[in-house]
């Protein structure tokens, strides 16, 4: 974050490619790294969905159709760990934000939203999805999600927009519902 010539790219086949001094440094895949071909594709076929510079400094990245769907990266040491998420174990995963509390959510194609808590060197996951006992989403289909500056985590679906009001109970045991936002015209 501090370099702006060191950046990276999510590659949907090809892993994750590292730029330093605006040149191509080094392309991450399964032979240098924790990443994982997708399941039942070549052993060449790393889907990275999604990734961002965490608030640890490293570089976190989701591993799409992988039985380890999360990675951190440290640019400083070069060192990557790979992170088993069972709610994400072979899903189509994408996009990743982190919330101020450093817990991290992660986009699937067609199964809402997972937030993930890593300690050392374990991960632990909520499903936040359809149904009021899941999340109450409109639909689990997601197209985008962000965090406003009240620290809320807005939800874009296929059937409407949800806001989940308290992102940070995902792993206390408080209310975890999205709550659909309906506009009335006129």
């Amino acid at each position: 974050p501090t370099d702006s010539t060191h950046w990276f790219a999510a590659s949907w086949g090809g892993g994750v490619l590292e730029f330093r001094n605006n040149q191509l440094y080094r392309r991450w895949t399964v032979g240098n790294s924790s990443l994982r071909a997708a399941n039942g594709a070549g052993p060449n076929d790393v889907r990275c969905g999604g990734l961002l510079w965490g608030r640890d400094g490293e570089v976190w990245v989701t591993n799409s159709l992988s039985d380890v769907p999360l990675h951190r990266y440290d640019p400083a040491s070069e060192t990557w760990q790979g992170f088993a998420v069972g709610a994400l174990n072979g899903q189509a995963v994408r996009r990743i934000i982190q919330a101020e509390n450093g817990d991290l959510w992660v986009q699937t194609r067609t199964g809402g939203l997972v937030a993930v808590r890593v300690v050392g060197g374990a991960a632990s996951a909520r499903v936040l999805t359809s149904g009021t006992e899941n999340g109450n989403l409109p639909n689990p289909a997601v197209g985008a999600m962000a965090f406003d500056r009240d620290g809320e985590l807005w939800v874009g679906t296929a059937n409407g927009l949800a806001v989940l009001f308290t992102p940070q109970n995902a792993f206390t045991g408080g209310s975890f519902s999205a709550q659909p936002l309906l506009v009335q015209a006129d």
